[in-house]
């Protein structure tokens, strides 16, 4: 899980604003239907969701 974050941001055309925005709305979805199908949790999904948001921060240092 630890280098899912840094996977992700990776591979994620997360540019400018606009991008990141849709690259977020895209996450969301994807991991509220995991969320919806019993796949994970929801202590899970936002851990998931910090863990990105923070490699992005990290990211653009």
């Amino acid at each position: 899980m630890k280098y899912f974050a840094d996977a992700v941001i990776a591979i994620a055309p997360v540019k400018t604003r606009k991008s990141r925005n849709r690259f977020f709305r895209k996450y969301d979805r994807w991991t509220d239907r995991l969320l919806r199908l019993g796949f994970i949790n929801l202590k899970t999904r936002q851990d998931m969701r910090q863990q990105i948001a923070g490699a992005y921060l990290a990211s653009l240092m």
